[in-house]
C-alpha cells in the first residue's frame, strides 16, 4: 500500500513530505510524510480518504493497490541483469580468471 501510495503522490508531481497530501486531506503533513516513508501504517480512514482523493471507491482503491503490487513484483522479477564481468575469487580457484565471465542474460530465464 505505502509503494502504491507513493506512486500516486509522485504522480500528482508532489514530493513525499506530506505536504501535498496534508493540502487535501483531514491530517497534517506529518502525519502522512510518516506514512509515506513507511514509519507508520495505513488505516481504514487513511484508505477511505486516498480513495475519495483519487475519485475511487475504498474496493476500487484496494484493489488498483494489489494490482500495482503484483505489477511492481513482475517488473522486478524480470528486470535485467547486469552481467558479471570480474569475477575476484581470493582462492585463485575456479572463477580468479577475467576471462570466466557469466553473462546470465544469454541464458534467458529470469533469475528468481
Amino acid at each position: 500500500m505505502i509503494e502504491f501510495v507513493r506512486h500516486l503522490v509522485e504522480g500528482e508531481g508532489a514530493d513525499l513530505s506530506g505536504r501535498w497530501m496534508a493540502a487535501r486531506l483531514p491530517n497534517g503533513p506529518t502525519y502522512y510524510r510518516e506514512r509515506l516513508a513507511g514509519e507508520r501504517m495505513y488505516d481504514t480512514n487513511d484508505i477511505s480518504d486516498f480513495a475519495e482523493l483519487w475519485e475511487m471507491t475504498p474496493q476500487a482503491f484496494v484493489r488498483a493497490a494489489v494490482a500495482h503490487a503484483k505489477q511492481s513484483r513482475e517488473r522486478k522479477r524480470l528486470a535485467p541483469v547486469t552481467p558479471i564481468s570480474t569475477l575476484n575469487a581470493v582462492d585463485e580457484g575456479r572463477f580468479a580468471a577475467k576471462s570466466d565471465v557469466i553473462d546470465v542474460e544469454e541464458e534467458g530465464d529470469p533469475i528468481p
